[in-house]
């Protein structure tokens, strides 16, 4: 706005947006697998550590 600031008051303006940045984002959801799930799911990427969608979408549905 046409003003002259000093490097403090630069400084804490910056925090102030980053902080206020930060708040806005928001967070994923953790996954939780059961023992089952894992078991299933570390079987399968030992054969194909690569899997495409439709091999997600059946591990995802035989899964649960």
């Amino acid at each position: 706005n046409n003003s002259i600031l000093c490097k403090i008051h630069v400084i804490e303006g910056s925090k102030e947006k980053y902080d206020a940045n930060k708040q806005n984002e928001t967070k994923r959801i953790r996954t939780a697998f059961s023992l089952e799930q894992l078991k299933i799911l570390q079987d399968n990427f030992k054969v194909d550590p690569n899997p495409d969608g439709q091999d997600l979408r059946w591990i995802a549905q035989f899964t649960g």
